[in-house]
């Protein structure tokens, strides 16, 4: 019994050893436009290019993405947006803010996630990217009333929203204020919700101790802070340029 299990176990290795590749392989190709469109997505990180290919973004998204990069604008990268998407999917967001708007790419990520009658609020300093994240909004059918457009200085406008009335707060702007944004997040949100840095990892840079700039040192400065933090239950994502997530709780967690 053993030899004849042996034999068929041969039998199938060989089959499998001689199946074409792709049978094996998610069932995403990565197409040229993929691998073309954005080199930092392409060859050089194809893990990273495979994932975007597998949750390839829809239409008004593409569009708003390739609003950002005429006009020279960061946004989040797919897989980076995904999990966006998922986290305030899991706390059942009906109340986000996100600091950065842009031109309404990690927008979009966001509302696919959070409940159909949750508001979000988006503050950004510069009109132009107000005017273009409307137009990313009107593409997508997003209804009147679903996001709120500040313009202004987010450390000028955080003070003005009301305290633990918030479910998830974002930021992706000035890297050097990010310690001012925690400190207003920790403000606005309930008990259970979510902060999350983009762009946290710095695209690897923290891990190097030669990179001395000032948003790099920034963003190690905010990881140890929000580490150390007893109200926040963090973890960083090595997502994109990495994101750092954490849950406010009501007491301090005991280890």
């Amino acid at each position: 019994m053993r030899r004849y299990c042996h034999r068929r176990a041969s039998r199938l290795a060989c089959r499998l050893a001689r199946a074409p590749t792709r049978e094996v392989l998610i069932d995403a190709p990565l197409d040229r436009s993929t691998r073309e469109g954005n080199p930092d997505r392409g060859g050089a990180n194809p893990l990273a290019a495979w994932l975007d290919a597998w949750q390839p973004e829809d239409a008004p998204l593409t569009a708003a993405r390739q609003r950002a990069a005429e006009v020279g604008v960061g946004c989040v990268d797919p897989a980076s947006g995904a999990v966006l998407r998922l986290l305030v999917a899991s706390v059942g967001a009906r109340a986000v803010i996100e600091i950065g708007t842009g031109t309404g790419v990690s927008t979009l990520w966001l509302l696919k996630g959070m409940q159909p009658d949750g508001i979000l609020t988006s503050v950004d300093s510069e009109p132009e990217h107000h005017r273009l994240a409307k137009q990313s909004l009107a593409e997508a059918g997003v209804t009147a009333g679903r996001v709120r457009l500040i313009g202004g200085r987010a450390l000028e406008v955080l003070p003005r929203l009301t305290d633990a009335a918030y479910d998830v707060v974002v930021c992706d702007a000035s890297r050097s204020q990010n310690a001012d944004y925690l400190t207003a997040a920790m403000r606005l949100l309930r008990t259970g919700g979510l902060v999350v840095f983009v762009g946290a990892l710095s695209g690897g840079k923290v891990a190097e101790p030669t990179a001395r700039d000032p948003d790099t040192v920034a963003l190690r400065e905010l990881a140890r802070v929000v580490r150390e933090e007893p109200r926040l239950v963090p973890a960083l994502l090595p997502v994109g340029a990495g994101l750092l997530v954490a849950v406010l709780v009501e007491e301090p967690v005991q280890v």
